[in-house]
């Protein structure tokens, strides 16, 4: 399904490529996990999002028809919205309160300095992007392998209510997503 989005003040033709009401319990944060699951930084791309990535990566989509992992493993680069990331820590520190007292609260200052520093540091003003790679695995394709900020930017805020959207775009000449 065909969308638009809107990334420092340009508007990109983008396509829906995850779109989960709740996170996986392996990418949550340790301490906010409900099950046993292996601590993981991935978010796999359901099979009903599969067409859409055949035309951009048609190698990932042979790798896994072939059973294939790891094989073809394109960088892309993920990009955040630093106010709508800095505007969910209220609510973030607010379920850590109330439902996960073992852990600290995020420290919002600290936090938006984090993401305003990686902005300025890709010559970017209102967003930041996090590289990782999108490969065929196991438990079928996903984003996995981040760059740094990963942890410290996007994990620490995931809950497992998080309702993850993730649009794919061309930018210049770059494959991007944009996760909201």
């Amino acid at each position: 399904m065909k969308k638009y989005i809107t990334l420092e003040n340009q508007i990109y033709e983008a396509f829906f490529v995850i779109d989960d009401s709740k996170i996986n319990d392996e990418t949550l944060p340790i301490k906010r996990k409900t099950g046993t699951g292996a601590d993981k930084n991935h978010f796999v791309i359901k099979s009903n999002f599969h067409e859409t990535l055949k035309s951009f990566f048609p190698l990932v989509i042979e790798d896994r028809d072939n059973r294939v992992t790891g094989k073809n493993k394109p960088i892309i680069k993920n990009y955040f919205s630093i106010s709508s990331l800095v505007n969910d820590i209220d609510y973030v520190n607010k379920e850590i309160t109330e439902r996960f007292k073992e852990e600290t609260e995020i420290n919002k200052e600290e936090y938006y300095q984090e993401a305003i520093a990686l902005s300025k540091e890709q010559n970017l003003n209102t967003s930041f992007f996090i590289e990782s790679q999108l490969s065929n695995a196991n438990n079928g394709i996903a984003f996995k392998e981040w760059d740094k900020g990963f942890k410290s930017l996007i994990k620490i805020i995931l809950l497992p209510t998080t309702q993850l959207k993730v649009y794919l775009f061309k930018r210049r000449r770059d494959l991007c997503v944009l996760g909201i």
